[in-house]
């Protein structure tokens, strides 16, 4: 009975071994059209013997000059890399209003080799008027050793 238990740590220790898992969070500030775009990306890690596979999110909010979320873009891209190439297995897409004056008209998301995209249109409107239309084009890329941007 020890050497079955012995023989069952073994195992647990030599898989756990081979599986690491981990995130990360980078977020840059810029202007655009006289809002604060702030964009966050964020990625967690799984590597299990010799395959690598990488879920990444970057996230787009749209803010006025005080600070206040307007609207948000969140592109999410499931990755595979080796080392020596890297593919985007799959997309998808979220826009969200946060103001009442904004609302998402469209979006879509596609992926192509190592990028995950998407375009959303968000308009805004005033007594049932579009005063306003944005936009807004996201992509997330992971190079062939993982790291994303």
């Amino acid at each position: 009975m020890k050497k079955v238990i012995a023989i069952i740590i073994c195992i647990l220790i030599c898989l756990i071994q081979n599986v690491a898992a981990y995130s990360h969070m980078k977020t840059h500030i810029d202007f655009e059209d006289g809002m604060i775009v702030e964009t966050i990306i964020e990625e967690s890690n799984i590597v299990m013997y010799s395959t690598k596979t990488k879920t990444g999110t970057k996230t787009k909010n749209y803010k006025d000059s005080r600070g206040n979320t307007l609207y948000s873009v969140k592109l999410t891209g499931n990755f595979s890399y080796t080392g020596t190439t890297a593919k985007c297995i799959s997309s998808s897409l979220e826009a969200t209003s946060y103001h009442k004056t904004w609302k998402v008209f469209s979006k879509s998301s596609s992926k192509n080799k190592n990028t995950a995209a998407g375009k959303v249109v968000m308009k805004q409107y005033y007594d049932g008027q579009a005063i306003q239309t944005k936009n807004v084009s996201i992509t997330l890329t992971c190079s062939n050793t993982g790291v994303l941007s």
